[in-house]
């Protein structure tokens, strides 16, 4: 069951979140599962906390019992309840989770909001630019065929498109299937997606994007797992885990080993200003040495959240012009690709 149950970040929330509350009003692990089962409507999240419950009624503790559900909580979720349940602050470290997975959640669906406007215009372009290629050009082409009309080069190519995906399409259709089958699978290989994760960070504003959500992701991470009394060498390891972009997880690991060795964070960003931005990496320096490294940390999560919250505004602000031209230059290609022959037609001396 748990290899194709899947369940949502809000559903994730609201397990962390009621599982605090049962733990902070003093029930019994046992019971408080019990309870957050009959609160939960998802039948998947039912079917897992159902299982959860046995095997914590066997003696598991909670952590042990997550492990189970490893795909659906993610590294991150498991430690932080297991550093709980070791330092006897469970119901703290579910409440910071909850809010934690709550900041991800949101800063995810504020990236997603800005981006569905475009692809709107974008549907919407394409869609117009098949009804008219291939619904309103083919009706009118035997009357041009017939007519023996000179027509434009726009139109021919029109034509030739036609006639290519009417010949080819189901072949075109296929091999278009097959490549991004291909490249699905071939992203699973670990070479290939550190490759295409780093060609992120060579696209404009994209790359700044990459570069605060993944520094957003380090510090929050990083600082809860501190804040829970975690060794920093351990805590560098465990948020390596968590970093979705491949190229930032090995800088991480890299930064664990520099830290093992006896070195400073601090100074290893300073060192990778490709990948950590420069103000970045001198507090983090001024947290270790004056002792409030988890302190500057939830600050600079919270500051390069609203450098995330600016830089998704500008990338609307420059894709959406972008779109609105597109669509007004393929459209109005269409559109006078067809018109022009007929206005020959009507007009001798054209």
């Amino acid at each position: 069951m748990t290899l194709f149950t899947s369940i949502s970040a809000q559903e994730r929330i609201n397990f962390a979140r009621h599982l605090h509350l049962t733990v902070k009003s003093g029930l019994p692990l046992i019971d408080g599962l019990k309870l957050v089962l009959e609160q939960t409507s998802s039948r998947g999240l039912r079917e897992l906390i159902d299982t959860i419950i046995t095997d914590v009624s066997k003696g598991k503790l909670l952590g042990e019992a997550l492990k189970a559900h490893r795909r659906v909580f993610g590294e991150f979720f498991l430690h932080i309840v297991s550093i709980g349940e070791q330092s006897g602050n469970l119901s703290e470290n579910l409440l910071y989770l909850a809010n934690e997975l709550k900041k991800r959640k949101d800063t995810r669906s504020q990236i997603r909001a800005a981006l569905v406007y475009p692809i709107i215009l974008f549907v919407a372009t394409i869609s117009i630019a098949i009804f008219l290629v291939f619904f309103v050009l083919p009706k009118i082409l035997p009357i041009l065929t017939d007519l023996n009309v000179d027509l434009p080069a726009t139109t021919r190519f029109l034509i030739w498109v036609v006639n290519f995906f009417s010949a080819y399409g189901l072949y075109f259709l296929g091999g278009s299937i097959a490549f991004l089958v291909g490249l699905k699978l071939s992203l699973k290989a670990p070479p290939i997606r550190y490759t295409f994760h780093r060609m992120f960070l060579f696209i404009p504003i994209i790359s700044k994007m990459v570069i605060y959500l993944s520094v957003v992701n380090f510090t929050r991470s990083l600082g809860l797992l501190l804040k829970s009394g975690v060794s920093v060498v351990d805590a560098l390891g465990i948020t390596a885990d968590t970093m979705g972009n491949l190229v930032y997880r090995r800088q991480v690991r890299e930064v664990a080993i520099s830290v093992q060795e006896g070195g400073s964070i601090g100074e290893y960003l300073a060192e990778r200003k490709q990948f950590f931005p420069i103000m970045f990496a001198n507090l983090v320096r001024v947290g270790e040495s004056t002792g409030s490294l988890e302190g500057n940390l939830e600050y600079l999560a919270d500051y390069y959240s609203d450098e995330i919250e600016g830089t998704v505004k500008n990338l609307t602000a420059v894709v959406e012009p972008i779109m609105l031209l597109f669509m007004g230059l393929l459209v109005g290609f269409i559109a006078i690709s067809i018109i022009l022959p007929i206005y020959k037609i009507s007009t001798p001396n054209f």
